[in-house]
C-alpha cells in the first residue's frame, strides 16, 4: 500500500503541482486548503506525513503543529514557507 501524504496548502495551483508529483511517484495525497480543514484531516486518517504551509488562513501551520503535538499526534511534518 502507498504512503498518505495530507497537503496542507491553500494556494491551489501549489497544492495541485504537489499532489501530481507525490502521486506520479507513487504515493496518495490528499489536499487540505485550511488549517481546519487539515486538522480534521489528520485526526481522522492515518498519514505517513503533512506537508504543511506555514501561511494559512484560519489556523495557521505554526498553531496547527502546535495542536497536533498536543494531542501527542506524532505525524512527521514538512514545514514549507
Amino acid at each position: 500500500m502507498a504512503a498518505s501524504i495530507l497537503i496542507v496548502e491553500d494556494d491551489h495551483s501549489t497544492a495541485a503541482l504537489i499532489q501530481t508529483g507525490l502521486q506520479n511517484a507513487g504515493y496518495t495525497a490528499v489536499i487540505a486548503t485550511d488549517g481546519k480543514a487539515g486538522l480534521e484531516q489528520a485526526r481522522s486518517q492515518s498519514f505517513q506525513l503533512i506537508i504543511l504551509d506555514v501561511m494559512l488562513p484560519g489556523i495557521g501551520g505554526i498553531e496547527f503543529c502546535r495542536m497536533l503535538r498536543a494531542e501527542r499526534i506524532a505525524i512527521p511534518i514538512l514545514m514549507l514557507t
